[in-house]
């Protein structure tokens, strides 16, 4: 990535507040904001190797400590639509401090739970920070960099943040044997802490149309503008389409390669890696793409790879291939396209109306966590444990991403 650096367009709506223009750097904004995502992305994973150990410590079952994860869920869908918007009334900086207190505050209360009801509870908070990072984030792109730079960005922020579900159960493994489970929660609040400072120092206040009548009511008549946008919906529903059908794989794939076909959890992590890296691959090449060929002929780029990868693994798991290569292969064919298509239709809903970067975040959170939240229990239902099912699913959702896709190119030039 280069390290020109880049500035904010000067036009300023009438009324709202002007602040400092300062030249940032993309590789700075990648680090910081990377880190900053980063540090809420992997207080949802880091944990969890701890449950064991924090069901028999808090007297409690197995299936109430599952709810801690559940109840962070919650709280981060509910918290995407404030913190955008938020975000957009008093500036970047401000709405990130408040998630950040929140998001730390919280943290500590996990590690002080004496009960899991405590902790469920403070998980519900914590969860409701862990949104202000990625949401802020996104928006911050917008406001520095226009479209396709902002995708350009965006790809290469995802490629370090594909690797936090992977990593962090690792890391959280090691911290629970050497200092106790309680300490994960002691370490993600000091990161999230040291993150949102690195943000403010190194990349300060960068919404320049907080103001200008953005007042509190004008939420909704925000959200209602986004949503009659086409080029919105497109975007919006072309990213959350493919989310949901990352997240319905993430939760079906330990049930059929484990239970199913008899893999060991250590050979699931090795599979689970390959997916993400299949991601990330994808996302590289958007950062090297995009600049030069645009948000809509990028993505494009990304067609007939989920194409290929969704017809395989149907076509396997219909002809009866009960391999962990007919999951393994297509899904990371499949991943790969997402690698392209997900950050350029994020970069895409975001820049939709730069005076409501922030908001076009939040909503872009909320359907994708939303619909995540809904493949994962769909799939759950229709049964967990079933090729068929995974491969229907995960390959319908990317499909239906792919079908709403042209929403996106109207109006809009190649």
């Amino acid at each position: 990535m280069t390290e020109t650096p880049i500035q904010r367009a000067p036009e300023l709506a009438p009324g709202v507040t002007d602040i400092a223009v300062t030249p940032v750097s993309p590789l700075r904004v990648v680090l910081v904001l990377a880190a900053l995502t980063g540090a809420g992305l992997i207080s949802a994973f880091m944990y969890l190797p701890s449950l064991p150990t924090l069901a028999a410590e808090l007297g409690t079952t197995a299936q109430r400590t599952q709810f801690t994860l559940t109840s962070f869920l919650v709280g981060v869908t509910l918290a995407q639509l404030y913190f955008g918007s938020l975000s957009d009334r008093i500036g970047r900086m401000p709405a990130l401090v408040i998630g950040t207190a929140i998001y730390v505050l919280a943290s500590i209360a996990c590690a002080l739970a004496p009960d899991v009801g405590v902790l469920v509870a403070a998980r519900f908070v914590q969860g409701i920070g862990a949104t202000a990072g990625p949401v802020i984030a996104r928006a911050i792109v917008r406001d520095l960099f226009p479209a396709s730079r902002a995708a350009q960005v965006m790809a290469y922020m995802s490629m370090s943040l594909a690797l936090a579900p992977a990593l962090g159960p690792a890391l959280g493994a090691y911290i629970h044997g050497t200092f106790g489970w309680r300490a994960n929660f002691v370490l993600i609040a000091v990161t999230a802490t040291v993150a949102t400072i690195a943000t403010w120092r190194l990349i300060g206040e960068t919404n320049r149309y907080r103001g200008g009548g953005r007042a509190k009511g004008r939420m909704l008549t925000d959200f209602r503008r986004l949503l009659g946008s086409t080029n919105f919906l497109g975007f919006l529903l072309c990213s959350s389409l493919h989310a949901a059908s990352f997240y319905a794989f993430m939760a079906a794939a330990p049930f059929v390669l484990i239970i199913t076909l008899g893999q060991t959890a250590e050979a699931y992590g090795r599979f689970t890696l390959l997916a993400f890296l299949g991601y990330a691959l994808g996302a590289f090449a958007v950062g090297r793409l995009v600049v030069r060929h645009g948000v809509i002929r990028t993505n494009l780029y990304g067609v007939p790879i989920i194409m290929a990868g969704a017809a395989g693994l149907i076509a396997l798991a219909l002809a009866g291939v009960g391999t962990v290569g007919a999951i393994l292969w297509p899904t990371a064919v499949l991943v790969l396209g997402m690698g392209f298509m997900v950050p350029t239709s994020t970069a895409g809903a975001v820049g939709a109306y730069p005076e409501m970067a922030g908001t076009a975040a939040s909503l872009l959170g909320f359907v994708q966590m939303g619909l995540g939240a809904a493949a994962v229990a769909f799939i759950g239902a229709v049964g967990s444990g079933s090729q068929l099912a995974l491969a229907i699913v995960v390959g319908g959702l990317a499909l239906l991403g792919l079908a709403v896709f042209p929403l996106a190119m109207r109006r809009m030039p190649i």
